[in-house]
């Protein structure tokens, strides 16, 4: 029998694939930007470049080709001159939209439940004009 010890393999699940996927998703600081442009009909890099300041084409490019790859959109091409290009969310990328929403919804509670422990933590001030209260 061998007395090395062994050690423990852990498969990977679905929970940590899913998990692993909103993590590469959400590295990139546009991603959100993106995404949202793509729900509010703006698909075509050109508008979506416009409609995000700072964002340079290549990187735009680089997370639009990410987002198909990882099955969020996809990416029409139509065969004109020059050529149109659009993206669209997949029915996965609806599915995904609704974890976001989820994740915005959350923030928006951790936000007021911020607001209202500070709101309870001020100390007290009697309100008076400065002279001494009897």
């Amino acid at each position: 029998m061998d007395n090395r010890a062994r050690q423990k393999v852990i498969l990977p699940t679905r929970k940590a694939e899913a998990a692993r996927l909103v993590e590469k998703v959400f590295k990139c600081k546009w991603t959100v930007s993106v995404l949202e442009l793509i729900c509010q009909e703006i698909h075509r890099p050109g508008q979506m470049k416009k409609n995000i300041p700072g964002i340079t084409t290549k990187v735009l490019n680089d997370l639009l080709k990410k987002l198909c790859q990882w099955g969020i959109v996809e990416r029409t091409v139509y065969p004109l001159v020059p050529p149109k290009v659009e993206y669209h969310l997949t029915d996965f990328g609806e599915k995904f939209m609704k974890v976001l929403k989820s994740v915005e919804e959350l923030q928006k509670e951790i936000d007021f439940n911020l607001t209202q422990s500070v709101v309870e933590k001020e100390p007290f001030r009697p309100l008076h004009n400065g002279a001494k209260v009897s």
